[in-house]
């Protein structure tokens, strides 16, 4: 069985257009839903989560690259 792949908060925020910092803010704040962790307590977005965060980034900061669907998943 082959395991999911998994992105790193840091991969997340730069798919987005966003700062990590950002997105941890984003998460204390609730505006996006907490990832599960991996074996080392790390957040490890699915690539689902992951298309979740570039949405609500999009609709709260417009970002050239993310308008043209120039998006690296």
């Amino acid at each position: 069985m082959v395991a999911a792949k998994h992105y790193s908060t840091k991969e997340v925020a730069e798919m987005a257009g966003i700062g990590k910092t950002t997105l941890l803010r984003w998460l204390r704040e609730e505006r996006v839903p907490e990832p599960d962790r991996d074996w080392r307590g790390w957040r490890a977005w699915t690539e689902q989560e992951a298309r979740a965060v570039v949405a609500f980034a999009t609709r709260i900061v417009p970002h050239p690259k993310r308008a043209q669907g120039n998006l690296d998943l």
